[in-house]
């Protein structure tokens, strides 16, 4: 019995011992930083047919077609090693889908910094009158205003309206005269927002995609286990030195590839 009494004692003094780690226990929740797959398209996403896809209008795209065509057109203009260097600055940003620096690109940009100055900043001016009045930029209709009136002994307490499009406001303390300016954030009807340079050349060509597939993922080039042409290497043929299928041949019909040797023999330069 007193045995047992000891015994219960000293797991007793191990759980003290070890009570202020328990309590510093981390209880916060880690969260991964977020990396360029996870937003990511599922591979489900992707059209059946890439063809139709690749020749299509990517302005006249929903969601799902822009992104695929974007993401296709862009790592096989990155895979396609033979006219990369060649490529202009422009060009390569068109293919990629990046925004090319423009005049028209760097107006609008001005825009949206002319739009952070105006969320914070007072206005500072000569005083309102009907023949020149305070201009009140806005980008909707209306905008809550407050006037002070002028400077020194013609500051008066901040008086506050609304003030609206199409009118002047007078101000009911130092009769001061506001009108309101509406800044139009966006371009005439029918005006491209990113229109392509006269020197890039926005037509894709589809053979790249079958450039790349066939340099990649045949040869020597390919040192990763994905694809059918690594099935064919690894399992049948034996070039990775695994033992080959006993009743392998080079044509037999249960041979997995997407295409036939034949069409690939216009790259064999590369």
């Amino acid at each position: 019995m007193l045995k047992l009494v000891k015994l219960n004692f000293q797991s007793w003094g191990r759980f003290f011992q070890k009570g202020p780690l328990l309590e510093s226990r981390r209880g916060y929740v880690h969260f991964q930083r977020s990396k360029p797959h996870d937003f990511e398209l599922p591979l489900d996403t992707m059209p059946k047919d890439i063809d139709t896809l690749m020749n299509s209008d990517p302005q006249k795209m929903d969601y799902f077609g822009s992104y695929w065509y974007w993401r296709i057109r862009g790592e096989s203009t990155l895979m396609d090693t033979d006219t990369l260097p060649q490529k202009s600055y422009k060009q390569l940003a068109r293919d990629l889908g990046m925004q090319i620096v423009s005049e028209p690109s760097e107006h609008m940009l001005g825009l949206l910094e002319l739009y952070e100055y105006l969320k914070t900043s007072p206005f500072v001016g000569p005083f309102g009158t009907i023949q020149n009045p305070v201009l009140v930029p806005s980008v909707m209709t209306e905008r809550v205003v407050g006037c002070t009136g002028g400077s020194g002994e013609h500051e008066h307490v901040p008086l506050w309206f609304r003030c609206r499009e199409g009118f002047l406001y007078r101000c009911g303390e130092c009769d001061q005269i506001f009108m309101l300016v509406r800044v139009l954030y966006s371009l005439p009807d029918g005006e491209d927002p990113f229109p392509p340079d006269p020197d890039v050349n926005d037509v894709f060509d589809n053979d790249i995609i079958a450039k790349g597939q066939f340099k990649w993922n045949t040869g020597d080039y390919l040192k990763w286990p994905l694809g059918n042409a690594t099935y064919k290497q690894l399992f049948l043929q034996g070039k990775w030195g695994n033992v080959p299928m006993d009743n392998y041949e080079a044509d037999t019909s249960d041979v997995v590839d997407m295409q036939p040797l034949h069409k690939h023999k216009k790259y064999t330069q590369l």
